[in-house]
């Protein structure tokens, strides 16, 4: 999977779990501790989100990274990872 496809993906679930592109800027800026204008290179797809930024994010709005990749199987492995 090409990583514009993950980082489309990823900006979709995104904008399904906070609707409203001012509410999910603002989160986004503030979860992420990053400048406004680097969260809508992100939103636009300038800029892929890292890996972290991605985690943390999943973590924090309940975001399931198997689906995003197409995973849908009912025999998955689950795992937490703490961001610091």
């Amino acid at each position: 999977m090409k990583k514009e496809i993950l980082n489309k993906n990823f900006t979709s679930a995104l904008q399904k779990k906070v609707p409203g592109r001012s509410q999910l800027t603002n989160m986004l800026a503030e979860t992420l501790n990053i400048e406004k204008e680097a969260v809508y290179r992100r939103l636009r797809g300038e800029v892929a989100f890292t890996f972290t930024e991605v985690a943390t994010l999943a973590q924090h709005l309940c975001i399931s990274l198997d689906e995003l990749i197409g995973i849908q199987s009912e025999k998955k492995e689950t795992f937490h990872i703490t961001v610091k």
